[in-house]
């Protein structure tokens, strides 16, 4: 298995195209890396500056009772870390700004107008798209290439001649090519994780991250494999290929979404607003009671 896997990379290495398409991958995540590092440091130098500023004005505050004072409110913003450069998450929907007030349960508002686009599933380069989505469809072209060239000179049969056995062969190949897919992402990881300093629960999130994403690119690559080698025509297995893989990146969370929204619907925001103002007008005690009953 192992002399499958080192002739696998030493074909590879000898195609100038995979040759290029590496250095062009690496580059870019590189490049992708340092763009979303700047905007995660730009971003968080506002947040610092508008918590400075809301931290100034609290200080000044004249001197009052505390129940005004509760009642004036401040500000808290949500902090960015190292996952933040690499994908955005729903801050930019939601919001990163939260307003304290006496009374008052305030809702995470004051997302950047600037980050609209990132509402499209396509709309921000980070590297976190180029790890959901290019490189994968990347490693799906290389795992059908491995094939097919085995199939047109005829080497494929000449390695079941010899005593290996299919389901071998297909878990070599497809480990071979998870390899490569495994070095890109680690070394976007790692380049991201020299250039900004982390708490501990960080690193220990972008372990998790690096078992997702390596377990999804085994799939993906075992599956390409799969499909290769065991269709005979070449165009088919390339077709269900590239249908698994728009069906399981684009469709497939869509689909489950709009399951979910339809199984358990939930309010419009104005409506739950408005179920919380009622709710808070009955006073503490219809709220106590709900509590006890909630207990029961």
């Amino acid at each position: 298995m192992i002399n499958i896997i080192l002739n696998e990379w030493k074909m590879l290495v000898r195609n100038r195209v995979f040759i290029y398409l590496t250095i062009f991958f690496v580059l870019s995540l590189i490049l992708v890396v340092w763009m979303g590092i700047i905007q995660n440091s730009t971003q968080q130098e506002y947040r610092t500056n508008a918590q400075k500023h809301v931290r100034k004005q609290w200080d000044n505050l004249e001197a009052m009772n505390p129940h005004r004072a509760a009642h004036y409110g401040s500000y808290a913003f949500k902090p960015n870390n190292l996952l933040n450069s690499m994908d955005g998450g729903i801050n930019d929907v939601t919001g990163n700004v939260i307003q304290l007030e006496g009374h008052v349960q305030n809702e995470i508002v004051y997302s950047e107008a600037s980050q609209s686009l990132s509402i499209s599933k396509f709309g921000k380069l980070k590297s976190s798209l180029l790890l959901q989505y290019v490189i994968p469809l990347f490693l799906i072209f290389l795992a059908y290439g491995s094939i097919s060239n085995e199939k047109k000179t005829q080497r494929l049969k000449l390695l079941i001649f010899q005593g290996i056995s299919m389901t071998r062969l297909i878990f070599a190949k497809s480990l071979s090519i998870w390899i490569y897919g495994l070095s890109l992402l680690l070394i976007t990881i790692v380049f991201q994780s020299l250039l900004i300093s982390s708490d501990p629960e960080v690193f220990q999130r972008l372990a998790l991250l690096i078992l997702s994403y390596g377990s999804y690119y085994y799939i993906i690559t075992s599956l390409a494999t799969y499909f290769s080698a065991r269709l005979k025509n070449n165009t088919s297995a390339l077709s269900a290929i590239l249908a698994t893989w728009i069906l399981w990146t684009i469709f497939l969370p869509k689909i489950w979404g709009n399951a979910v929204e339809k199984i358990y619907p939930l309010p419009s925001r104005m409506a739950f607003k408005a179920a919380m103002k009622e709710e808070r007008s009955k006073g503490i005690e219809v709220i106590t009671q709900l509590i006890k009953e909630g207990n029961n």
